[in-house]
């Protein structure tokens, strides 16, 4: 998969990036190699994804103490990975970019809950009816609220451990595929109990009895 973004900042030249690869019980040798193929198509950068699907990539300290999974199952016997890829990258004097999906969490065609949601259950976006079945733009893609500044914390620790653990040169923070970007306004807003409580206080307004529709003054008030 290759991704070609423009300058990153006025001081960096056009910017060409790989995106890793992180299979499942990956080899040192199979990912220095996918960075020498990439420096030899003449990308000058790599996308490292180093938080997806709810697992990190990395022994995270931030993870344990939020009691979740510290690092993909499979890493655990391999800490080394991430230092054989940035030394590859040095090598090919290649940037490298922190992927950090942190809002996606699991895939609703596989019948658990993932490795978030499973241990913090009130974090997950609802539907307006209530369950964790995919919402928005997204057809099979389980969300943690962005709303919650519980979740925002989490994600800003994490995001500055990152940078203080390992020599990246920019972090890409995706929420792109984030689901409140239906056509459909029930799709639009979260319906967990964060959500449905702050609107109750702030705002005085019931959101799971709201008609969501752009000519109701309630729903233009929300």
């Amino acid at each position: 998969f290759f991704a070609m973004a423009e300058s990153v900042s006025p001081t960096l030249p056009e910017t060409w990036i790989y995106l890793i690869d992180v299979p499942m019980k990956p080899s040192t040798e199979t990912l220095r190699e996918q960075i020498s193929f990439a420096a030899a198509a003449g990308f000058n950068g790599i996308m490292l994804p180093l938080f997806q699907d709810g697992y990190s990539l990395f022994p995270s300290r931030v993870a344990s103490e939020y009691r979740l999974h510290s690092i993909r199952p499979d890493l655990r016997k391999r800490d080394d990975l991430l230092a054989e890829i940035f030394k590859a990258a040095a090598q090919y004097d290649m940037f490298v970019f922190a992927y950090l999906d942190l809002l996606r969490v699991g895939d609703a065609r596989v019948h658990d809950l993932g490795p978030v949601l499973s241990r913090r259950k009130k974090w997950g976006a609802l539907n307006k009816k209530k369950t964790y079945s995919p919402i928005g733009a997204s057809q099979n893609d389980l969300f943690l609220c962005i709303n919650n500044p519980e979740i925002r914390r989490f994600s800003a620790d994490l995001a500055v451990e990152l940078v203080e653990s390992f020599p990246v040169d920019a972090l890409i923070l995706d929420i792109h595929h984030y689901p409140f970007e239906s056509e459909s306004p029930d799709a639009e807003s979260c319906f967990c109990d964060y959500c449905v409580r702050t609107v109750r206080n702030d705002l005085q307004l019931d959101l799971p009895t709201l008609t969501l529709k752009k000519d109701d003054p309630a729903s233009r008030r929300w």
